[in-house]
């Protein structure tokens, strides 16, 4: 056998055993007046405890690094609640259909980063016009039968649509939106789409954000619920 590669099988089983046997030198301590370690392992490090000790110090400021990520995470979280619990209160208090979108449109563009809100209603009851991106269809329109899928899921949509499905929502604007989020609301007797579109890509993912948007988007269809019911 080659010396130099049985020199090596042996050297890789000793690391082995030591790395399963840290306190082996405590155990031996016999044996180190016989070791031979190099006093310089590197520029800034003098000895092998000094080495340890230095990496210790680096994991520990990593450890501080995301310690500190996760507490500025909290904080920005908890500010963020807020502001969305204050949003949902001003839903709740919106005395028409109009102040309720209006609210509604001013804190997902705020909060959210939205260049586009529509609310889709998918219930056309008489004397009740569209305006700005509020939008009564019937529940036999086209728009109803393109997203079929997700009131099926009932789940929240937050993806790149295909152009045809840009087009459809967003018209003339459909270049600029690079990402949408598409939350269904479903009532007893109608059900509608909450979409939002931004300017930049990925804006919208599944996570904390996407989970309040999912509870605004609850609060206001109970609040146009009532409003439809008293119409």
């Amino acid at each position: 056998m080659d010396p130099e590669k049985d020199f090596a099988a042996k050297a890789n089983e000793i690391i082995d055993y030591l790395r399963k046997h840290p306190d082996f030198f405590i155990k031996h301590s016999e044996i180190l007046p016989e070791l031979k370690i190099t006093h310089k392992t590197d520029k800034k490090v003098s000895s092998i405890i000094e080495y340890q000790v230095s990496h210790l110090r680096t994991q520990l400021n990593e450890l501080q690094k995301t310690l500190h990520m996760l507490e500025q995470n909290t904080k920005a979280n908890s500010e963020f609640s807020k502001r969305v619990h204050t949003m949902s209160l001003q839903l709740h208090a919106a005395s028409d259909i109009k102040e309720l979108f209006d609210t509604l449109y001013k804190g997902l563009k705020l909060y959210y980063s939205a260049n586009k809100v529509l609310l889709l209603i998918f219930k056309k009851p008489e004397g009740l016009k569209n305006y700005s991106g509020l939008k009564f269809l019937n529940s036999t329109s086209q728009l109803r039968f393109m997203f079929t899928e997700i009131f099926h899921r009932n789940k929240p949509l937050c993806e790149s649509l295909h152009d045809e499905y840009l087009d459809v929502l967003f018209g003339k604007d459909s270049e600029m939106i690079k990402s949408t989020v598409l939350i269904p609301l479903q009532q007893s007797d109608w059900n509608g789409l909450l979409v939002l579109g931004s300017h930049e890509r990925n804006q919208y993912s599944q996570g904390f954000e996407l989970d309040l948007l999912v509870y605004i988007a609850s609060i206001c269809g109970l609040v146009m619920d009532s409003f439809l019911k008293s119409h």
